[in-house]
């Protein structure tokens, strides 16, 4: 429990692989902020070319894996950096956000619900 090796789940897809897999879509992808809502580790941020002209985005939010007590946190809001982050995408982007959410309990999205166009629960295996 808490773990975030994938040699523990040998079986389904990611968003990213599961978007590729419909045939009709051209899927670009980049990495926004990190799942702390920090700068990303290989500098890459987020294309605004393709936010502005991508029909639909997809945008994962949430939190790291944790076990119980050593992942109890004081604060259930989503890290800034990631909500920071959706405006921003939603200040550019003229195509519908769909939010998915990874994380193991309830929390905080703020202001999301009224950015996003649809969100998925998606929890941590």
């Amino acid at each position: 429990q808490g773990r975030s090796s994938e040699n523990f789940f040998t079986y389904g897809h990611t968003v990213l692989q599961a978007a590729r897999n419909v045939e009709s879509w051209a899927v670009t992808h980049s990495c926004g902020v990190s799942i702390l809502g920090e700068t990303c580790k290989d500098g890459a941020d987020a294309n605004p070319a393709a936010i502005k002209s991508a029909d639909y985005i997809f945008i994962g939010v949430g939190e790291e894996s944790y076990t119980e007590k050593p992942g109890d946190i004081r604060d259930l809001r989503l890290a800034e950096g990631q909500i920071a982050f959706v405006q921003r995408v939603r200040a550019t982007a003229t195509g519908k956000i769909i939010l998915v959410y990874f994380g193991g309990r309830p929390r905080v999205l703020q202001n999301l619900p009224e950015i996003a166009d649809a969100i998925f629960i998606a929890f941590l295996p």
